[in-house]
């Protein structure tokens, strides 16, 4: 083999060496932004939660201080 196309082979192996470490850096990037989304989301159904928790006992003392007083039915 000629010195030129032991050359030519390292570039080429340079070239992908750099495309699979730039793939993996985009890669690692999409799991990180996944996470933090992931831990977001989490957080805000807690906190629907919590709140739907802490109105429930408003919603059923309201419900039962309701009265009905009439009631229509025509055909």
């Amino acid at each position: 083999m000629s010195s030129n196309a032991i050359s030519s082979r390292l570039s080429m192996s340079d070239d992908s060496a750099s495309i699979g470490i730039g793939a993996m850096i985009v890669f690692i990037a999409l799991i990180l932004v996944a996470a933090v989304a992931s831990t977001i989301i989490i957080k805000s159904v807690e906190d629907l939660q919590q709140k739907g928790e802490d109105t429930t006992p408003d919603t059923r003392s309201s419900l039962l201080k309701m009265r009905i007083y009439r009631v229509n039915i025509e055909f």
